[in-house]
């Protein structure tokens, strides 16, 4: 570990003293009137090697600054869309004291300059940046990941989201179609990334062609387009391999791409714990069909029973096999008639282990419970989307979307409590069938220039069975079931039922260019129902509950735009009707506020506040005044009084892309006062605990802050994010208040540079602090992580090492662990041969365990996790 952060500092230092003997040509774009030109593309051409070194785009005063090596002779190339191409020489001797001024001549149309320009590395039209992708990689990128880290202002998450300027993309496309909903992730990891001709960053993206540019979302998609030799052709790769202990995996992707239809196929395989599918995958792809009803202020939370779907990775289960199978398509029968959609088939088998020393605030400090846990879950799961668009013209769209999903989970769990009292095994078995479908249709019509319509109608049903088994070797919850015999066993099955009725209309008014007003009316109505039965020996009960709730308002909002400021309030009226078993139909009226401030410095540069109100209404369970089984110590007690939580949310944004310099800034901060907070009053015997729901007594206060710094220089990038959130949360314990504390910081570093083309090293260091406070008891846990990582390129040969050092701090408890994990793989490849062959280690310290904390308002946790044992694979992979 020291040798390799060692290694890495030198590296980066020598690339810093490199870029410190080189000289900085500043530079001005002009047209000729003198006006300045932004966005327009200068590159330094070695003019004995033929290689771009340098390149930089103009900003929106027309600057630029190239680092140039002394005594080299550049061919420098200016380039603007419209304007004749400038192309002069320069060698620097020394560091010149004045810009370099550069006027540029309006362009005559001829093939020759379509020709040039259609090759910049960057083209900016209108709300579009394009981005050739071979002007800035090297040939030894793999996947489209690998693409976009090169790209100028893109970033890639480690869940998988792609950042264009610090703005989260919500689309992937590629040549114009949506891949697999638009999942960023699936795209980044499995697209190859010699196929990639252009990246596209598509700013303020609607692809309802009525609608474009009234909407407020400000959305961002990238659209891939891929090279001519590329389409109307099956590519794609496919990859197999096994190792020692009977380890496998296969994995395949197939791409076909044309003019009116195209074809992708994912399949994975393996019992390894690399995921084709995360967790965070499967909730965007499943999150809901966008909605015109989504904005009337109401949210309703519903048990469907997925949200709790395992889907693990090698660094949270001893034992994991994953298979999958995707398929997505589009299709273009006529101009006028698009269908797309998807399958998706997931079966995930994984064994957990933990074990956890557990605090209960609100008991004495000494008793703690040392938790042990083994876990087995076979997860089973579908989704599909179906979706037809259907445009008779550019001022007409109708929508029909379907979104389907079905699972199957069986989980059994393993429990050893010790407590100072004695010790317990405790069983449980836990199957749900968590099954949904949406049906949506949607209109949009623009009458003429003046006048635009909308409607939306929707359906949606969600259910949710549940059986849940806990048995115990000493009686169970005595201090709460007193009035039935010694429990050793308890049993509980459930069925949740909701379904969501949507029905919207909206009209605008466009008064001119810069100004439109937004009239909307429509009705959303839920209705829940549950059945249960809690039983031990006998019946404990058995609740059969009904709520519904009727929705119907009118929204106004006013957009204006100034040359640099967008203003955007509004105000809705909502009316609900609330009727819930055993009480009398509770009708009630709200006004909820919201506006939108912009203000765009330039066009990477901006300012961006939100505000809005709003109210949620908890899942039906939370009414039902019957107990609920939730977990091996817990059980659950509704109330019909509950009152719907009221959230007031402002968000502050602030981004500055800049393309002089390549110092960007991103920041951000949040707030949200939640009034009437769906929270517990608990009640504790030891650590058995039933939580009675209720309305927090006073106003949860939840607030963040994040801001990220990246700098980039020829060879080198770094970069600095920082994440701060503190919250104040109540409760009740026995009927008294209480206030939960957390403060979590996370603060990274990372710096990355390309040594001669061939090596890649980059480096991480984070520093994560939770604290809570809970009552008078209090907690603190440091984790420092800091890794390297390096990949080699070498005659075919591409070695890849990944190394990351965990030191994980409880305070409270003067413990500290280590822990450490080093990834390796060698692969060969020929030439432009379709054959590669790799050797992989995985985990070669054979790290057995991980560290992690929680906390919730009843309990705080520190963790030991079982993870996969080191492992090697050999995997042959062929490019088709």
């Amino acid at each position: 570990m020291i040798r390799g952060l060692i290694v890495s500092l030198l590296c980066l230092a020598t690339m810093f003293a490199t870029a410190q003997e080189h000289f900085l040509l500043k530079g001005q774009t002009r047209d000729t009137t003198l006006a300045p030109l932004s966005f327009a593309n200068v590159m330094a051409i070695d003019t004995v090697t033929k290689e771009m070194k340098s390149f930089a785009v103009t900003d929106v005063n027309g600057d630029f600054r190239l680092r140039l090596e002394s005594g080299k002779v550049y061919e420098l190339k200016v380039t603007f869309v419209g304007f004749v191409p400038i192309s002069q020489y320069v060698k620097l001797e020394a560091a010149p004291e004045n810009p370099m001024m550069i006027v540029m001549k309006e362009a005559v149309n001829s093939l020759d300059q379509v020709t040039v320009i259609s090759e910049m590395p960057v083209i900016v039209r209108g709300d579009t940046i394009s981005y050739k992708a071979e002007a800035f990689t090297n040939g030894d990128e793999r996947k489209l990941e690998d693409v976009l880290e090169e790209l100028p202002g893109f970033n890639i998450r480690d869940n998988g989201d792609i950042e264009v300027q610090g703005k989260r993309v919500e689309k992937v496309l590629v040549d114009g179609k949506e891949f697999f909903e638009g999942d960023t992730k699936l795209a980044t990891q499995n697209i190859p990334a010699d196929v990639v001709d252009r990246v596209q960053v598509l700013q303020n993206f609607n692809d309802i062609a009525p609608m474009q540019g009234l909407m407020d979302d400000d959305r961002l998609a990238i659209n891939i387009e891929l090279k001519p030799d590329k389409k109307r052709i099956v590519f794609g790769d496919i990859e197999a391999g096994g190792g020692p202990k009977s380890r496998y995996f296969g994995h395949a992707n197939a791409f076909y791409y044309a003019p009116k239809t195209s074809v992708n196929f994912i399949g994975d395989a393996n019992n390894v714990g690399q995921l084709a599918l995360t967790i965070n995958d499967y909730f965007r792809m499943t999150g809901g069909l966008a909605s015109l009803a989504s904005r009337s202020g109401t949210s309703y939370r519903v048990n469907a029973g997925d949200l709790d779907i395992p889907i693990t990775d090698r660094n949270s289960a001893s034992d994991l096999t994953n298979n999958l199978g995707a398929v997505n398509f589009t299709t273009s029968p006529s101009d006028k008639l698009r269908i797309s959609g998807f399958l998706i088939g997931f079966d995930n088998e994984s064994t957990l282990g933990s074990n956890a020393l557990r605090t209960y605030p609100q008991l004495d400090e000494s008793t703690q419970e040392e938790l042990s846990t083994n876990t087995s879950i076979a997860t089973r799961s579908g989704l599909g989307r179906f979706s037809a668009t259907y445009k008779p013209n550019y001022n007409m769209q109708i929508d029909y979307n379907f979104l389907g999903k079905t699972g199957n989970i069986d989980q059994v769990i393993l429990r050893n409590s010790q407590l100072l009292s004695g010790s317990n095994e405790l069983t449980e078995d836990q199957n749900r069938r968590p099954e949904s479908q949406t049906h949506q249709l949607r209109m949009f019509s623009a009458l003429n220039e003046k006048n635009i319509i909308s409607a939306e109608l929707s359906y949606s049903e969600e259910i949710n069975e549940s059986a849940h088994l806990l048995t115990s070797q000493i009686p169970l919850f005595e201090g709460f079931l007193s009035d039935t015999p010694e429990v050793l066993q308890l049993n509980q099955e459930q069925n949740i039922n909701n379904k969501q009725y949507n029905a919207a209309f909206n009209y605008y008014r466009i008064l001119n260019n810069t100004t439109h007003i937004n009239a909307a009316f429509g009705t959303n109505t839920s209705r829940q129902s549950l059945q249960a039965n809690l039983s031990a020996t006998e019946l404990i009960n058995s609740p059969n509950q009904q709520l519904e709730i009727d929705n119907r308002y009118f929204r106004l909002q006013f957009k204006k735009k100034w040359e640099k400021l967008t203003v955007s309030p509004g105000l809705s009226y909502n009316n609900y009707s609330v009727d819930l078993d055993e009480r009398p139909t509770e009708k009630s009226n709200y006004f909820f506020p919201q506006v939108n401030l912009t203000y765009d410095f330039s066009s990477s540069h901006s300012l961006e506040i939100n505000y809005r109100e709003s109210i949620e209404y908890s899942d039906i369970s939370d009414y039902t005044g019957s107990l609920l089984l939730e977990r091996y110590n817990t059980l659950s007690l509704g109330r019909n009084t509950l009152r719907p939580a009221n959230y007031h949310t402002i968000n502050l944004s602030y981004r500055n892309f800049n393309t002089y310099n390549f110092f960007n800034i991103f920041g951000g901060l949040n707030h949200q006062q939640i009034k009437n907070a769906f929270t517990n009053d608990q009640e504790l015997e030891g650590v058995e605990n039933v939580l009675s729901r209720i309305n927090a007594p006073q106003a949860n206060q939840v607030s963040s802050l994040y801001l990220n710094l990246e700098k980039r220089f020829n060879y080198v990038r770094v970069s600095g994010r920082g994440d701060l959130q503190y919250s104040v949360l109540n409760n009740q314990f026995e009927g008294l208040l209480i206030e939960n504390e957390n403060f979590t910081q996370q603060y990274q570093f990372n710096a990355s540079a390309r040594l001669f083309k061939k090596l890649s090293v980059r480096t991480s260091y984070t520093l994560s602090i939770n604290n809570y406070k809970s009552g008078a008891v209090s907690s603190r846990f440091i984790n420092q992580r800091p890794s390297f990582s390096t990949t080699l390129n070498i005659k075919g040969f591409r070695l890849d090492a990944e190394y990351a050092l965990n030191k994980y701090t409880n305070l409270t408890q003067d413990q500290t662990t280590f822990f450490d994990v080093l990834d390796v793989s060698l692969s060969y490849r020929k030439g432009k041969s379709p054959w590669e062959f790799k050797l992989q280690g995985l985990n070669l310290l054979n790290t057995t365990s991980v560290r992690r904390d929680s906390f919730s308002d009843n309990l705080i946790s520190t963790f030991s996790y079982a993870i996969q044992e080191r492992y090697g694979l050999f995997t042959v992979k062929y490019d088709l």
